[in-house]
């Protein structure tokens, strides 16, 4: 085709972006699933070393949504993500649990540091 094609599905590392490019030949990748808690794939897939930690990314996107949004909006946001960043941690499950019930982001910041502390 004359287009350029891109290709995606089930790139979680930068093995599978590489295998993916390989089998299709395509001119690029698409990330979706695969970046949800997981911000570094970017930098991993082009070799580089990520600009954040999941800690750090996680607080940035705090700061960001108190800044453009409502405290409940930031809230829900949050925890959609929070369910993502979570998965595959040690005591994720329990902290998600926990931090799925906080109110204010001023509560769920501590609560993030806190888990990432220990």
């Amino acid at each position: 085709v004359k287009i350029p094609v891109f290709a995606n599905g089930d790139i979680k590392a930068r093995a599978d972006a590489i295998a993916c490019l390989e089998e299709t030949k395509a001119d690029g990748i698409m990330i979706g699933r695969g970046a949800l808690g997981n911000p570094q794939i970017f930098s991993e897939i082009l070799g580089s070393k990520p600009k954040y930690s999941k800690f750090e990314a996680l607080l940035t996107m705090l700061k960001i949504m108190q800044k453009n949004y409502s405290e409940h909006y930031a809230i829900c946001q949050m925890r959609a993500h929070l369910v993502h960043f979570l998965k595959n941690e040690n005591n994720g499950a329990k902290a998600k649990i926990e931090l799925l019930k906080i109110e204010s982001t001023k509560k769920l910041k501590d609560a993030i540091i806190d888990f990432f502390s220990n």
